[in-house]
């Protein structure tokens, strides 16, 4: 499976996955350059890319409610 190859890389080989399964992609990488009809929408670790505005407003159609 791809997955298991991109897993067995050394730490400093730099790898540009395109994919939308989510699951996978943040159990392979550290970073996470989210685009949207060509733009940059998120460039940020993993662990916050689920809770990001600019994602959840873009793929989930939910805007980030004003204080």
């Amino acid at each position: 499976m791809i997955s298991e190859a991109i897993a067995g890389l050394p730490t400093d080989v730099t790898v540009l996955l395109i994919e939308h399964d989510i699951d996978l992609v943040l159990g392979l990488v550290e970073r996470v350059l989210c685009l949207a009809s060509g733009r940059l929408v998120a460039d940020c670790p993993a662990s916050q890319v689920r809770t990001h505005p600019a994602v959840r407003e873009v793929y989930l159609g939910e805007q980030e409610e004003s204080a």
